[in-house]
């Protein structure tokens, strides 16, 4: 049996502040050993990659409002 490949969406979220931009990053605080994470998980199936993206990102920050998308 091979393993199925399994898709991800990260969302990488910057703001805009008077000493530069910042990128939103997160720890687990039970589990230190993972490291930092950005916002994202699997893609649900039939799912886009972009709207799984945001739907991470308002799932794990809680961030809502306008978006600037690139285009």
């Amino acid at each position: 049996m091979s393993p199925t490949a399994r898709i991800r969406a990260t969302s990488y979220i910057t703001r805009t502040t008077p000493w530069g931009p910042q990128l939103l990053v997160f720890d687990y605080s039970s589990r230190p050993e993972a490291g930092t994470h950005l916002p994202g998980s699997g893609v649900e199936p039939g799912e886009r990659p972009d709207a799984a993206a945001i739907r991470e990102a308002v799932e794990e920050t809680g961030i809502i409002g306008d978006l600037d998308l690139p285009r």
